[in-house]
């Protein structure tokens, strides 16, 4: 099935963006940014409604992406997608701020300060996002549904005890916007099983002309951008 979608452009976004619910409707998300449940604690400037933007290059080679992945009993889930960039300049001011909420500290980055993942490289101040070429997401099981978040306790390879929210998805060892090195694509401080779904979803986007950046699995980029140099500012709403 070829699910290359009839781009009608939304009213109230640039040329060459759309919703991704309005293109794929029976495609699964969860606006992360919108709400609470995210590495900062709270709804990120610029996020003014639940949903998710893409701009239509990236919808193109998503769809294909989905293709692949409904073949082998797998569909895909978006965190995040076209980010404004006053959500990044967001992110900066709360790394740079002198409150820290440990439970949320422990949860998503317990190995580093907030002071630290700029230098990091787990945030960054030109975003490929802003850029509307990058794309944060998962899989799940083909007809499996999102679910509330829960939190259990894991182990590392490396003996660290860390927080798994479990949403329904697949698991990949860390759940999304877990800023450690357990992240990073190839590391070796998740299980075998992980490591090679994680591996298997990066090939499969490596084919539909995504990059992955290789400390966040969840993270992948359009080699071909459509606005290269071009940082957008508009809202979701």
């Amino acid at each position: 099935m070829n699910m290359r979608p009839h781009i009608i452009e939304s009213l109230d976004l640039p040329e060459g963006f759309a919703y991704l619910h309005e293109l794929f409707p029976s495609m699964q998300w969860d606006a992360r940014y919108a709400g609470s449940q995210n590495f900062i604690g709270t709804s990120v400037a610029g996020y003014l409604e639940p949903a998710v933007v893409v701009s239509v290059p990236l919808a193109n080679a998503l769809a294909k992406a989905q293709d692949i992945f409904k073949s082998h009993e797998y569909e895909v889930v978006i965190y995040d997608s076209y980010r404004p960039q006053k959500a990044v300049e967001h992110f900066f001011r709360w790394s740079q701020d002198d409150h820290v909420d440990e439970v949320y500290a422990a949860n998503y980055h317990p190995n580093l300060p907030k002071s630290m993942l700029f230098q990091n490289g787990y945030i960054s101040q030109k975003s490929a996002h802003t850029r509307g070429c990058a794309i944060d997401m998962t899989l799940i099981y083909k007809g499996q549904k999102l679910k509330p978040m829960e939190a259990f306790k894991r182990v590392k390879n490396d003996g660290q005890v860390y927080t798994y929210f479990d949403d329904g998805t697949c698991d990949m060892g860390t759940h999304f916007d877990f800023l450690d090195e357990a992240s990073h694509t190839e590391s070796a401080l998740v299980s075998e099983s992980c490591l090679k779904l994680r591996c298997y979803f990066k090939d499969v986007m490596s084919q539909c002309g995504f990059d992955n950046y290789r400390k966040e699995w969840w993270h992948f980029q359009l080699v071909d951008e459509p606005f290269p140099g071009v940082y957008f500012d508009f809202d979701i709403q």
